[in-house]
């Protein structure tokens, strides 16, 4: 883990068992939390609540599927 308080992105993507396009797709909405923003090179340490924003944009992209 990152540190106490928050997660990579590659931990996320266990976690959430989302594809690392979708985390990418939801940060670049702005939808998802970050504790520290990574400069060059380093990676972003997510927020833990992100867990549930992905959870369920993933439950409502099921409910929406044609």
């Amino acid at each position: 883990m990152a540190n106490d308080k928050g997660l990579f992105r590659n931990e996320l993507a266990q976690k959430t068992k989302a594809p690392f396009y979708l985390i990418n797709y939801l940060y670049s909405l702005g939808k998802l939390p970050l504790i520290k923003k990574g400069k060059q090179g380093r990676a972003h340490i997510y927020a833990p609540e992100c867990i549930n924003i992905i959870n369920k944009y993933r439950s409502e992209a099921n409910n929406h599927a044609v």
